[in-house]
């Protein structure tokens, strides 16, 4: 008795599970499900497919429309900023080469070297306050 009473409990069991399973494979297919068919792979809705559809027909040309077109518009602006970039570099090194000649040539004249300048600030002053002494004197 306990036997024929698991026996037809199992058997319930099954005939429920099978039952409760044979409208996912009936029903329209409004959204996507895993359930694999042998031949067909995973069942699409049929909104998606067309997205899909829609995406590989306009969507996908057009992006690679779009990326052709920035690859070139990238292409331009780093030839424009490797001009950019020698022409730079050609400015930075007149202008170390001037500020290298510049360095080296520091030798003055003999009239432009300080001591000389002092000197002979405090010889015109001396003379100019020689000249109001005496001036003044008579």
């Amino acid at each position: 008795m306990k036997k024929l009473l698991c026996r037809t409990t199992a058997l319930l069991l099954i005939l429920i599970l099978i039952a409760s399973t044979i409208p996912a494979y009936g029903e329209g297919c409004r959204e996507a499900k895993a359930v694999k068919t042998p031949c067909e792979g995973v069942l699409l809705p049929t909104e998606a497919a067309k997205k899909a559809a829609q995406c590989i027909t306009v969507d996908l040309p057009r992006l690679q429309v779009n990326l052709d077109y920035t690859k070139q518009v990238c292409s331009l602006s780093e030839a424009h900023l490797r001009s950019l970039l020698t022409l730079e570099e050609d400015e930075n090194k007149l202008l170390q080469d001037n500020i290298k000649r510049l360095m080296q040539s520091q030798e003055t004249s003999w009239y432009e070297h300080p001591v000389f300048l002092v000197g002979s600030g405090f010889a015109v002053g001396m003379g100019a306050a020689i000249t109001l002494a005496v001036l003044l004197k008579n």
